[in-house]
């Protein structure tokens, strides 16, 4: 702990039951709990963030979740993550897919419900108009920074190895409908993942023509697509 200043923990529920349903397997929520513990245990105060990925499994626990999380005193941000279309999301995403909407419905308690604990909230990967004109500023889009990440990666003719990518806004599978034309952070928000939006369409979006950006953000920002910027092929065997 001492050579750390951020540790983020996966929190998919707020007991056992829920949470290991969603990771598909047990111990996970025993696992979580020690190590938790063994954070606010220490005399070290590292920004401690969790991140709940929704799916149909969970997203009637999104409030009991957060009120969980906010009974450890180190815990400072919550983030709500949309659930990507990766690995085995992508195997049963139209099973495991959560309407946009039913996201949006819960923001005003789960905003309400950080307020009250002092926790930052932001939701990951939801479009800001999901989240409504004077909510869009907990849209985690209007925070990103860019960075570089390294990932498993399938290169020319199916070589698989590690690459650099570089990401300079959250655009990756996501995609602007039509509705985000006229919308005044299209700028900003990537819009929908392209995955949801070829299952389920775009009639949840609404765009905002009104309001404004959080303090210090250009509107006239570009969304610049992420890019590979070195590959390195794993070793034969």
């Amino acid at each position: 702990l001492p050579l750390l200043d951020e540790i983020c923990f996966s929190m998919h529920g707020p007991n056992a039951a829920v949470h290991d349903d969603a990771v598909g397997g047990r111990g996970g929520f025993q696992r979580l709990e020690r190590a938790i513990a063994a954070v606010e245990a220490s005399p070290h105060r590292p920004y401690v963030l969790v991140n709940c990925v929704v799916t149909s499994s969970n997203v009637s626990h999104l409030a009991q979740t957060l009120r969980f999380a906010a009974q450890f005193t180190k815990v400072r941000h919550f983030l709500v993550s949309n659930m990507a279309p990766e690995g085995g999301g992508e195997r049963r995403y139209r099973d495991l897919a959560v309407p946009l909407s039913a996201i949006g419905r819960q923001a005003p308690a789960l905003i309400r419900l950080a307020r009250a604990a002092g926790i930052e909230l932001r939701f990951f990967c939801v479009p800001a108009c999901v989240l409504g004109p004077t909510r869009a500023r907990y849209c985690n889009d209007f925070y990103w920074s860019p960075r570089a990440t390294v990932e498993r990666f399938k290169g020319a003719h199916g070589r698989v190895g590690v690459a650099e990518i570089t990401g300079w806004a959250p655009t990756r599978g996501r995609v602007q409908t039509p509705k985000c034309a006229s919308c005044i952070h299209r700028s900003v928000c990537p819009g929908v993942l392209e995955r949801y939006y070829r299952e389920f369409g775009d009639d949840e979006l609404r765009s905002i023509r009104r309001g404004r950006l959080p303090k210090g953000l250009k509107r006239e920002s570009p969304l610049r697509p992420e890019t590979l910027t070195a590959f390195w092929p794993a070793p034969s065997r």
